[in-house]
């Protein structure tokens, strides 16, 4: 069985249009994203549990593959 995230959000009292400030119950991501000069992406670091972020040290490598 399938849980809708946002229902989760619900049972939990988290009002997801009060947050976002109107009808849309979306929810933010954190991500960072290493981007070149021409504007593609060259190294992105997205995850959906929002207490995780992307590692420094991963972050200087990927600048360091830019050169």
């Amino acid at each position: 069985m399938t849980v809708r995230l946002a229902g989760v959000y619900d049972k939990l009292g988290f009002d997801l249009q009060r947050v976002n400030g109107g009808p849309t119950r979306t929810l933010p991501l954190p991500a960072t994203y290493v981007i070149n000069q021409a504007g593609t992406i060259h190294w992105a670091f997205i995850d959906t549990d929002y207490t995780k972020r992307a590692e420094p040290a991963d972050i200087i490598a990927a600048l360091d593959l830019l050169g």
